[in-house]
């Protein structure tokens, strides 16, 4: 798993929930873009008091090479959401810099990776 492979989750729109899974069994979901801040070589999580509000009572950070897996929360959506064109890794990039332009993203900056 890749920085950018998270940052696309992330920057979907609408946002769409989604969950993580780490080599350890535990998984963790996301259902706020704001509750997720990656990272290089980890991610940081926010985990919440109240799964509704975007307000992170304590953080976990997870180790990129530790993700094994990222799927929708809700099965419907994953049959549903298909990209129309196959993702390359030329095409990562521009993809992220389409989707920081868009508001809701959060604006973040992107990063190439070599």
């Amino acid at each position: 798993m890749t920085p950018d492979d998270l940052l696309l989750w992330r920057c979907r729109q609408p946002f769409e929930p989604f969950r993580i899974w780490v080599s350890d069994g535990n998984s963790y979901e996301i259902r706020h873009p704001e509750l997720r801040m990656p990272g290089f070589t980890s991610t940081v999580i926010g985990l919440p008091r109240d799964p509704e509000r975007p307000v992170a009572e304590r953080f976990e950070m997870i180790s990129m090479p530790d993700i094994v897996k990222v799927e929708a929360l809700d099965a419907t959506v994953t049959r549903r959401t298909v990209l129309v064109t196959p993702v390359t890794p030329s095409s990562i990039p521009q993809r992220l810099a389409a989707c920081g332009q868009r508001s809701g993203c959060g604006g973040f900056p992107v990063w190439s990776t070599p």
